[in-house]
């Protein structure tokens, strides 16, 4: 269930007066401009920046050696230099912050300028890390760099955070395909 591009977007340009829902915006941000679970949201420190480059282990592939080693694109650079490379300000139990993101979302769906976006409010920190491999899926980026970027050692465990719209699954069609010569 992750959000859309257009969504991702309208929350990186939304600003929340208060300073909570502020936060969580940009936890939500992280974890879909980079694919972090939420346990790993508040553990980047400035030793994980290496050549432009965040490397970390996540804490749930630890017992595996599986590495993230993801070029850091130009939102999250600037979400991560906001905090100088280091996340623990990020701090928050899962209940608080899923409260946050319903009611972030409550209040993107309610405004009228993102009416056409069609926010949905039932999310949690699960569908984050699910908008980052679904947008890189249907961008058409190599499986194996998003593995690496995610820290997951096997195409069957990710999959199950792949979620394709119709509108791509037809243009995957088309690629296939195209259209017949006489239309």
């Amino acid at each position: 269930n992750p959000i859309t591009e257009d969504q991702l977007m309208a929350l990186y340009n939304h600003t929340f007066e208060t300073k909570h829902l502020e936060k969580v915006r940009k936890m939500i941000l992280l974890q879909c401009f980079i694919g972090m679970r939420y346990g790993d949201i508040r553990r980047i420190r400035p030793e994980n920046i290496q050549e432009n480059f965040l490397v970390f282990t996540p804490t749930k592939t630890e017992r595996y050696d599986v590495k993230v080693e993801q070029p850091l694109s130009p939102y999250s650079m600037e979400l991560l230099e906001e905090v100088n490379f280091d996340t623990s300000c990020y701090k928050m139990e899962n209940q608080p912050y899923n409260r946050g993101i319903e009611d972030v979302l409550k209040i993107m769906a309610s405004k009228e300028e993102y009416k056409d976006l069609k926010f949905k409010t039932d999310h949690t920190s699960h569908n984050f890390r699910d908008t980052f491999i679904s947008l890189a899926v249907t961008k058409g980026v190599n499986w194996k760099s998003i593995l690496k970027w995610v820290g997951q050692s096997s195409y069957s465990i990710m999959d199950r955070y792949i979620h394709l719209t119709r509108p791509f699954d037809e243009s995957e069609m088309n690629k296939l395909y195209g259209k017949k010569a006489n239309q």
